[in-house]
């Protein structure tokens, strides 16, 4: 994990949330594809990484429209990794 992120800039966490009652937010969902990972200096640089999990985008542009992604999820849970 610390090679994918590094701690003294930031803490790393996993949040879950969930979609407030009566809203929609458009999403594409799909499944993660194999990848090669580029990252220089990372300990999986030039190896694939085999994918298969879920993975959903957000079909939105809060930032541009003024709208808040706090106003469409109500965050359910943080857990601190490192």
């Amino acid at each position: 994990m610390e090679s994918w992120k590094d701690p003294k800039k930031g803490k790393i966490v996993v949040r879950s949330y969930k979609v407030k009652q009566g809203q929609k937010i458009p999403v594409r969902e799909g499944v993660i594809g194999r990848v090669k990972e580029i990252t220089p200096g990372s300990k999986y640089e030039g190896k694939y990484l085999e994918g298969g999990y879920q993975q959903y985008e957000f079909l939105t542009k809060w930032e541009y429209d003024n709208e808040k992604w706090e106003d469409y999820l109500d965050m359910i849970s943080e857990d601190t990794l490192i």
